[in-house]
């Protein structure tokens, strides 16, 4: 779907039409801050390059790729912050700042299991890949937030094979790991 520009005014020199792609208008007030990118992004099944990163549409809803994953496993560095002052708002606004991880420092930060929560939630629709590090090499705490939104865990403490086995069993699903669904 295409959109074309109005004409000149009288008295301008007649131009060509400007044609913009309809995905470009609704990537700019997805940026601004109304959300509307997901839903019309899917209609036209089509992905759409921010600055930063990227969304792909598929379905009905964006998909949020980890920016942070794909450029460590190329190779490259991947910057980010780490987050221990407990305020969802903090972390909502910093995962908007081109970053490519935030990372909540549970384990010697002023997180709570709610306060957490409501950062990976807000953190959703920023480019930042949300990620946290949990108090203790705990098979509940990596699931509680892998089931909350954490795109990726790190996990203190993990002096042994069988200690770092443990910790990526919980952070996989049956039958490769041990995390419950």
């Amino acid at each position: 779907m295409l959109a074309i520009k109005a004409g000149p005014r009288k008295g301008r020199i007649a131009r060509r039409p400007r044609v913009l792609p309809r995905i470009a208008s609704r990537a700019a007030s997805w940026i601004s801050g109304c959300g509307c990118v997901a839903r019309s992004a899917a209609e036209y099944g089509r992905t759409i390059r921010l600055r930063w990163g990227r969304v792909e549409a598929i379905g009905y809803g964006a998909v949020q790729v980890n920016a942070a994953k794909q450029k460590m496993l190329a190779g490259r560095p991947a910057y980010g912050y780490s987050l221990g002052l407990g305020s969802a708002l903090a972390a909502e606004l910093l995962a908007r700042c081109g970053i490519d991880f935030l990372l909540l420092e549970t384990q010697h930060g002023s997180w709570g299991h709610d306060s957490a929560f409501a950062a990976l939630m807000g953190m959703a629709g920023g480019t930042a890949a949300p990620m946290a590090r949990v108090a203790k090499n705990e098979y509940f705490l990596i699931g509680k937030l892998l089931d909350q939104g954490a795109m990726g865990i790190v996990v203190p403490m993990v002096d042994t094979p069988e200690q770092a086995k443990a910790a990526a069993d919980a952070c996989r699903l049956p039958p490769r790991g041990t995390r419950s669904w």
